[in-house]
């Protein structure tokens, strides 16, 4: 059974207001990537689209410093001192999706420091107004789904992106276990290279 994490209306107002700084951040970065998508009609849609995507991926942060029990640092994850960096230090990377769909890494998470990263899948789901379900659904080592992901392209990405079947998931199981193993293999991988 994967973990639920459940955030509440004052932890939601406060993943609101991250999402906010982090898409004024990235408009000052001039990070394209992050905040302009170019097949959006018009630039509410746009700010829409990017505003729900940074929601969405804070809350799955937020879930994941939940799950182990680490304090939440709303400057690293909102602000500049992020960015480029992993999602929950020390190795998590965190991706936040529908349940069903598969875990991916874009073919720029395949650079070898990416590689060593722990990713974890969040299945995300809004049953109710101002609370998130967050699903931890599993997780896997950058340098395995790329080893064994299919390369696919789905059309609505601009480029092709290794998904990784479900199954293939490691399952949580408790959070110093999880941490342990992830922190051993980002060492392994870094040794070897891998």
């Amino acid at each position: 059974m994967s973990p639920i994490i459940k955030i509440q209306s004052k932890l939601f107002d406060q993943c609101e207001e991250c999402a906010k700084k982090r898409l004024s951040n990235c408009k000052k970065q001039n990070r394209h990537d992050r905040c302009n998508y170019v097949n959006m009609k018009n630039d509410n849609e746009r700010h829409g689209y990017a505003f729900q995507k940074e929601i969405e991926g804070i809350l799955g942060e937020v879930a994941i410093f939940s799950f182990f029990r680490l304090e939440i640092n709303w400057e690293y994850i909102c602000g500049l001192s992020g960015f480029g960096k992993v999602d929950v230090p020390p190795v998590w990377e965190v991706k936040t999706m529908k349940p069903r769909n598969r875990l991916y890494i874009l073919p720029s998470d395949c650079e070898p420091r990416s590689l060593s990263y722990a990713y974890a899948k969040v299945g995300i789901t809004f049953p109710e107004s101002r609370i998130a379900r967050c699903e931890l659904m599993g997780w896997k080592m950058g340098y395995e789904i790329n080893q064994q992901a299919q390369l696919l392209s789905l059309g609505y990405i601009d480029t092709p992106s290794y998904y990784l079947d479900n199954k293939l998931l490691r399952q949580h199981s408790t959070p110093e276990h999880d941490m342990e193993t992830a922190i051993k293999l980002n060492k392994i991988s870094i040794v070897t290279g891998k």
